[in-house]
């Protein structure tokens, strides 16, 4: 299971672990969470000072935005987080989504 942690004020979503949906290489599950993390990470590298972790079973991204970039921040990890929430509704078996303010 993937286990998801997305914190709104601090701009960081964590995700460890493997869905087990299919076999390694043909895990949807975990190609669509690992699909829209790694953009984040791109996206918050770009944006501000991020700390950035891009491991099999372990990603984190967190981003302490430049000034100009508060909003688009804020905005890019509550689209991410939805995505992320959609895929943890769609496949609840194997993937666990949790929101902190």
């Amino acid at each position: 299971m993937i286990t998801i942690t997305y914190h709104i004020g601090r701009h960081e979503i964590a995700a460890k672990g493997h869905a087990g949906y299919a076999p390694e290489g043909q895990d949807i599950v975990c190609a669509a969470v690992t699909a829209l993390l790694t953009t984040l990470a791109q996206f918050a590298a770009h944006a501000g000072d991020a700390e950035i972790r891009l491991e099999p079973g372990d990603i984190y991204v967190r981003c302490r935005p430049r000034a100009r970039y508060d909003r688009p921040v804020a905005l890019v990890y509550s689209t991410v987080a939805g995505g992320l929430w959609a895929i943890a509704r769609r496949y609840p078996e194997y993937v666990s989504f949790e929101k902190y303010a």
